[in-house]
Formats: structure tokens, sequence, C-alpha cells
């Protein structure tokens, strides 16, 4: 049975590790499109349904408006029935007065009417032409992020199978030389690097001549500048 020397398992555990932070880092932009998404469905859905309560509250202001300048105009018409029936100049003074005041809160009535009735005839539009292609938007921006949704799941699947793969790798190390592993990870981000031409892969130190005899023995070795945990393949050229 052939036994795997320590260096290629340490090679494998450093492949993994990378392999997580990459995976991590794809998961974390995907959780942050995902909440981007999310924000801007909301907001779509947020203005539809403002401006359809917007529609609806004006739309029942205007009818109580018109309701009101009816009931001015019928009181109008009433005072001038009664100005044209005027048994003195005192009366028919008062009767002008009055008309005069109905006449002022009718135009006022009126203006605001007016107002509300420009603002029913933009909303109006925007339901008509703009919040058809909102709705569609937000479809399209929902099947977006269902997309994402589901990249996500993927991910946290290859997550979670690289998990495993460390585990049985971690399994197979003692918890002596997986403790100086996680001691250089810590300070390091790639803790395990191979000699290169008779150098550290990494710093390019050179490696001395019996470390490197070691080395080919299957030894793990400390870099003596870097300190990362040297490994020799002893299968490409040195």
């Amino acid at each position: 049975m052939q036994i795997t020397p320590l260096w290629q398992k340490f090679k494998q555990l450093g492949l993994l590790d990378r392999q997580a932070i990459t995976l991590t880092d794809a998961r974390d932009k995907l959780i942050a499109q995902i909440k981007a998404q999310q924000t801007a469905i909301a907001n779509r859905k947020n203005l539809l349904e403002h401006m359809v309560s917007e529609h609806k509250k004006i739309s029942h202001e205007v009818g109580l408006k018109e309701a009101d300048i009816n009931a001015v105009v019928t009181k109008l018409t009433a005072k001038e029935h009664r100005l044209e029936e005027a048994q003195s100049p005192k009366e028919e003074l008062a009767i002008e007065h009055e008309i005069t005041a109905l006449k002022k809160i009718c135009h006022g009535l009126e203006d605001v009417c007016l107002e509300q009735m420009a603002q029913l005839e933009t909303l109006n539009r925007f339901m008509s032409q703009d919040a058809p292609a909102a709705l569609e938007e937000c479809k399209q921006e929902q099947a977006a992020l269902a997309a994402i949704e589901l990249e996500l799941e993927a991910i946290n699947v290859t997550i979670a199978s690289n998990r495993g793969e460390q585990e049985i790798v971690i399994n197979t190390i003692t918890p002596e030389w997986f403790k100086k592993y996680q001691s250089m990870k810590s300070n390091i981000p790639d803790p395990i690097t191979p000699v290169v031409q008779s150098s550290c892969g990494s710093c390019f130190y050179e490696v001395l001549a019996q470390d490197l005899v070691r080395l080919k023995l299957n030894a793990i070795l400390p870099c003596r500048s870097c300190f990362r945990l040297l490994y020799c393949d002893t299968e490409k050229q040195v």
C-alpha cells in the first residue's frame, strides 16, 4: 500500500483552501447581487403601489371638490335669483356681498380642482403607459433574481463539498502537523510552497544543500526566509 507523503496532503489542503476562498468570494458577491436585486424589486413595487394609491386618492378628492363646486354653484344660483327679487337697496347690497364671497369660494375650489385634475392626468398617463413597462421590468428582475438564487444554491453545494474534502484530508494529518499548518495559514494565505530550482517557490530564497536532501526524501521544512512550509515534488525537476 502506497503511503501519501505529508507534503502532498498539505498541497491538496492548500488547493482546497484557495478554492474555498474563491468560492466564498463568489458566494458573497452573489449575496450582494441578491440584496441589490431585492431592493430594486421592492423599490419598483413600492413606486407602483404609491402611484396607484395616489391615483385613487386624487380621484376621490377631485370627486369631492366637484361636489363642493356644484354645491356652491347651487347656492350662487339661488342668491342670484334672490338678487332679482330684492326689495331694497340694502338687501340687494347684502346679497351681492354674499354672491361675491360665493364666487371667490367657487374660484378657489376650481383652482384646486384643476390642479388635482392635472395631477390625475399625469397619473393616468403613468397608469396607461409607464405602469405596464414597470410591471414587465419587475417580472424580468424577479426572473434574474431567481437565476442568481439558483447560482447561489449551486455555490453553497460546492462549498459544502469542498469542506467535506477538507475534512477528509485533515483527518489524515496528525494534530501536531495540522496545528503547524493552521498557525502558518493564520499569518500567510499560502503557507505551503514547492521548491523551484533549489529555491523557495514563494520568496525565492535559496535552499541549503542539506535541506534539499531532506526535502527530496519527502520531508517538510520551513523556509529560512519567509517561513513557509517547503516541500519537494520529486517527480518535477528541482
